[in-house]
């Protein structure tokens, strides 16, 4: 019963693909869809409530497969957080070609626009755990530096970064993507140069000068 389930809900996702990306649009409603996979209503909703979180799973999938991916490699867990991040980006990019089609129809013109999709939210919260994790690795091995009033929105400028990767691969038309796996070491080697202990500390630094000496810099 279990299989038959789990079977069940790839056929609905994988139909429910085919038809997304031939039309270019969602079924005009669950029960047309249901009407032509030849299932009941009712066995639709004991997986998805609607189209678009077949989306969201969907992205889940890309995700959960990179992850696995790369915690599957025996080597993995020797690298540096900088390796571990580039280890993700790379298999991420692997992970996109299979569902190429569906990856560049799903994402807007606009990054914005990608970010504010509800059916991300199902790739984003893991995706920050994941890079959460490496922070804080990062800052035990010294990588990456502690600032208090910064830490916290590292995940969220890595967030950022993903986002702005995968923007990248889906307009690349470089022989086998190497446009995007060079734009991806650029963006982890200037986000760890960013994190690490930097110039971006000396910046702060002068920043908080001006800040506590701003009188003495008054014209007269």
């Amino acid at each position: 019963m279990a299989k038959k389930t789990v079977d069940l809900k790839e056929k609905i996702k994988h139909e429910y693909l085919d038809y997304y990306l031939t039309k270019g649009h969602d079924p005009k409603t669950v029960y047309h869809f249901c009407k032509e996979l030849k299932i009941k209503e009712e066995a639709y909703y004991e997986h998805y409530n609607s189209f678009a979180q077949i989306r969201a799973d969907i992205w889940r999938s890309l995700f959960l497969e990179t992850k696995k991916g790369i915690m599957e490699d025996d080597v993995y867990s020797s690298y540096s957080v900088r390796e571990k991040l580039l280890a993700f980006y790379y298999t991420l990019g692997e992970m996109l070609k299979s569902k190429r089609s569906f990856v560049v129809q799903d994402f807007p013109r606009s990054p914005k626009e990608f970010i504010k999709k509800s059916q991300i939210k199902a790739f984003k919260e893991p995706y920050l755990l994941f890079v959460q994790d490496l922070v804080q690795e990062g800052i035990e091995t010294g990588e990456i530096k502690s600032r208090s009033k910064l830490e916290a929105k590292y995940k969220e400028a890595l967030w950022a970064q993903c986002v702005f990767i995968i923007d990248f691969w889906t307009k690349d038309d470089s022989e086998q993507f190497e446009a995007t796996d060079a734009a991806i070491e650029k963006a982890v080697n200037l986000s760890f140069e960013l994190m690490g202990a930097s110039a971006l500390d000396s910046i702060l630094d002068f920043g908080k000068f001006l800040f506590h000496n701003r009188d003495k810099m008054r014209y007269q």
